[in-house]
């Protein structure tokens, strides 16, 4: 009788790869525990300025910097998405550092947004205090906080 070998030829990596891939994500926008040193030198939650940026309050017109940079860039996004997919299956990139690579993506489109974002515009009272028209962007704490985080499980 003829004996039958069988050899994994990575089938084995891919299911873990395949199973690791649908629980682990990528963690963008300001992290928590992100701290902003204000010029008055007051430190205050950055996370609690970017929500009440992208949402709105009382006071603050929302901007909607996140949203807006994944609402524009949802084809970009998909394609490296699907690219480091494909990497992860061929074996040429491990599940974390395909989840970096579409995290570094996600990252560059929300600080793009951060910075051409225009409307609504401020107050003139907040351009004068500030020297600048930009909503966003004051000291630039904002727009270099914005970062990614995987997530593995």
């Amino acid at each position: 009788m003829a004996r039958v070998e069988d050899i994994d030829r990575g089938w084995k990596r891919i299911k873990r790869s395949l199973k690791r891939m649908n629980t682990s994500y990528t963690k963008v926008g300001v992290q928590e525990g992100t701290q902003h040193k204000s010029k008055e030198g007051e430190l205050s939650d950055l996370v609690v300025i970017a929500t009440a940026n992208e949402f709105g309050t009382k006071r603050i017109p929302s901007r909607p910097f996140m949203r807006n940079a994944m609402d524009k860039n949802q084809v970009t996004l998909f394609k490296t998405q699907l690219k480091m997919y494909n990497e992860v299956l061929a074996g040429t990139k491990n599940v974390r550092d395909a989840l970096a690579v579409i995290g570094e993506v996600a990252v560059a489109k929300v600080k793009k947004e951060i910075r051409n974002l225009k409307f609504p515009p401020n107050a003139p009272s907040t351009i004068a205090r500030k020297g600048s028209d930009n909503p966003l962007i004051d000291e630039g704490q904002l727009v270099q906080s914005i970062t990614h985080v995987e997530v593995m499980q």
